[in-house]
């Protein structure tokens, strides 16, 4: 992902975070590879339903053909 600027219009902190999770699922090119607890994984999207304020972003991963 190269450095941008993205302007989201937010009423409190829980939209400010949707804001950016929608803005990262739109920017990177999934899948991608990355690392979780120390094991090698494929990034497939957020998860919105799951992401919140106090949890954070929460990413969809793949392992072994098993989301």
């Amino acid at each position: 992902m190269s450095c941008s600027e993205t302007n989201v219009g937010c009423y409190g902190e829980d939209e400010q975070s949707m804001g950016v999770l929608y803005t990262l699922e739109d920017r990177p090119s999934f899948p991608l590879q990355a690392k979780a607890l120390g094991e090698l994984v494929e990034v497939v999207g957020l998860d919105d339903a799951q992401s919140s304020l106090r949890r954070g972003g929460v990413a969809r991963v793949c392992k072994g053909g098993k989301e």
